[in-house]
């Protein structure tokens, strides 16, 4: 069995940084904020497959893993096969879809909640597991509609409240957790 020894240095070259440029150059719109058109964006949204600017992740990461999972370009460390999302979605990509159900003027709590968005996410994950996507595509004015379920913040916080009353302190934790979506319906 033959050994290998780590080059000298002790660590293994890391083709990340020039995967991500290859991945940029082949989009230029990955070059800006998919969110905010702000250059040179160092994070991502693997759910998405997109390039998102620091401040827009924070965005990201409030709307819960559930919707979209953040990652940074360069301090989070990559499998090769993590960078298929990249590949089969990108900024321009998504931008032409969101375009086609009308919701890139919504707010970022909003767009990534749709029912459009949901589907872009079912049909991403089954691309890069080489399988059909098990939702139907919605209707352009169904995109545009929040998906099921997701509700706005005031709904949410109801529900929430509602499940605490009737908990007792042991039983808060299980009260304070989101319900899990639907179906196949979930983030990367």
């Amino acid at each position: 069995m033959t050994q290998h020894h780590p080059p000298p240095g002790g660590k293994r070259a890391d083709p990340t940084p020039a995967a991500f440029q290859a991945l940029l150059a082949r989009d230029p719109a990955n070059e800006l904020c998919f969110d905010c058109r702000r250059a040179n964006p160092d994070w991502t949204s693997c759910a998405f497959g997109i390039f998102i600017c620091e401040n827009c992740a924070g965005k990201h990461r409030e709307l819960g893993t559930h919707v979209t999972r953040v990652r940074s370009v360069r301090l989070d460390e990559w499998e090769p096969s993590q960078l298929t999302v990249f590949q089969k979605g990108g900024n321009t990509a998504l931008d032409r879809f969101f375009r086609e159900f009308e919701v890139t003027h919504l707010d970022t709590n909003e767009k990534y909640q749709t029912k459009a968005a949901d589907y872009w996410r079912v049909q991403l994950k089954a691309q890069m597991n080489h399988t059909d996507c098990p939702d139907p595509r919605p209707t352009k004015s169904e995109g545009r509609e929040m998906a099921d379920h997701y509700s706005s913040a005031k709904d949410r916080q109801a529900q929430l409240a509602s499940r605490i009353q009737g908990l007792g302190n042991s039983n808060f934790e299980q009260a304070t957790k989101p319900p899990k979506p639907s179906g196949c319906c979930v983030a990367m």
